[in-house]
């Protein structure tokens, strides 16, 4: 073999041993040609240019590192860049619509608290007479993810159109990143998966106070039929703008009255073989409070999540309505009673 031709054969060689290359994600890389490695290590330092460290096996297998990384593009995200995300799947998407429609009128905007215990809303209507809570468990979700706790606050007349595109047995999935961290994606799949729709919402900036709710105990504790609520506050509302709800021994009276006439409706506690039937009254002190139909015809649009309603007074304090969701957590209402002209004199 000439010089020359020993030259050229270097070049060659040297040439093939470290051609420059364009790396998927932009720039030049050196591409050697080596043996295949048990455990390559991909240094991660420069997102436009890899190194491989390798062990030295039998020559009989040979790899080039240009063709592991040339078909597909490295996402960023493996490169050390994590992206905290929440997502949340629920097999039947008409749950989350019928606690948008317990929540349109009363709130107006609102934050869901993220975390990896669940989805929490809170919010006060635009009166601050009454407020309203919302927990949906973690647990209760067919999948559930959460990286970090987050706010995510949306406009619920826009989140109740989006709903509205939702079949009662399509699945709902909503998936939330921190980045860009400004739109929230909903995803609506039908049960035999042939059809599937996907909605962006942006997200808003909301300043809103976050009360610490405490279980204070009660004087007297209520659960009854939802539907039955929802009829008496109906038919009594015929007769005025405000109903007393009192509690003494086994029995619990709704009493209403006006300038055409007054109503009283009376339960006794029952103990029906069907568990949506039953009255349950819990007493440990007599108690009597007034407070407004007006707010109390929209906590019954709770009564499709549950076929019962709990019913808590304490003197003084608010009024808590509550509908347990089935194994996904609860929806209460809090209304502060009504100021009556004895209470003011007194």
């Amino acid at each position: 073999m000439t010089a020359a031709s020993a030259g050229s054969s270097s070049r060659r060689s040297d040439s093939s041993d470290n051609a420059e290359s364009m790396s998927p994600l932009g720039g030049r890389y050196t591409t050697p040609t080596v043996t295949c490695a048990s455990e390559p290590l991909i240094d991660t330092t420069s997102a436009s240019r890899f190194s491989v460290v390798v062990d030295k096996l039998p020559s009989t297998v040979a790899l080039n590192v240009s063709q592991m990384y040339s078909a597909t593009p490295v996402p960023l995200l493996l490169l050390g860049q994590d992206i905290n995300m929440f997502e949340a799947r629920l097999p039947q998407g008409g749950l989350m619509k019928k606690i948008l429609e317990a929540l349109k009128d009363l709130v107006v905007n609102a934050n869901w608290d993220l975390s990896s215990e669940g989805m929490s809303l809170q919010a006060m209507d635009q009166s601050h007479v009454s407020l309203v809570s919302v927990l949906l468990q973690s647990s209760g979700f067919e999948e559930y993810r959460c990286d970090t706790n987050c706010i995510m606050g949306i406009q619920l007349a826009t989140m109740i159109k989006v709903m509205k595109c939702c079949n009662n047995d399509d699945s709902l999935k909503m998936e939330y990143k921190d980045d860009p961290g400004d739109t929230v994606t909903f995803t609506f799949e039908s049960p035999n998966q042939e059809r599937t729709s996907e909605f962006t919402v942006k997200l808003m900036t909301i300043d809103s106070e976050h009360l610490a709710l405490t279980d204070d105990g009660y004087d007297a504790m209520i659960t009854m039929p939802s539907a039955e609520f929802q009829r008496i506050c109906r038919d009594l509302s015929a007769f005025g703008d405000a109903v007393t709800i009192a509690v003494i021994k086994n029995s619990v009276t709704f009493n209403a009255s006006g300038d055409l006439g007054g109503g009283t409706i009376t339960l006794l506690e029952t103990n029906s073989e069907k568990e949506e039937e039953k009255v349950q009254i819990e007493m440990d002190n007599p108690v009597a409070l007034t407070f407004a139909f007006k707010y109390l015809h929209y906590f019954c649009r709770g009564a499709p999540l549950s076929p019962l309603v709990k019913l808590t007074l304490r003197n003084d304090s608010p009024l808590v309505v509550q509908y347990d969701i089935a194994n996904i957590g609860n929806i209460r209402y809090f209304l502060a009673p009504k100021v009556t002209d004895e209470d003011e004199a007194a």
